[in-house]
C-alpha cells in the first residue's frame, strides 16, 4: 500500500516525467507551471476514511485562478 507522500509524489512528479514534460511541470520550482490546488483540510495529516471528502477551496491553472472559495474575487 503506497503512504500519502508517495501518492501525491505518483501523480505530480512521476506524472510529469511520464510524459516528457518534467521540465515545466510536477513540482513547484522556478520557472515551473504553477497550476496547484488549496485543499480545506491537510491531507498529510488528516484521517484516511476522510480523504474522499477533500475539496479545493483555491485552484490556479496556468497562473490563472479558476476556482475560488476563499473570496479573493478572481473566479
Amino acid at each position: 500500500m503506497l503512504d500519502r507522500h508517495e501518492a501525491l509524489r505518483l501523480y505530480t512528479n512521476n506524472a510529469a516525467w511520464i510524459a516528457f514534460d518534467e521540465n515545466e511541470r510536477g513540482s513547484l520550482s522556478a520557472g515551473k507551471l504553477a497550476d496547484i490546488a488549496v485543499l480545506d483540510r491537510p491531507y498529510l495529516t488528516m484521517p484516511a476514511s476522510d480523504i474522499h471528502r477533500l475539496r479545493s477551496v483555491l485552484t490556479l491553472l496556468g497562473g490563472r485562478v479558476v476556482h475560488d472559495e476563499l473570496g479573493s474575487g478572481q473566479d
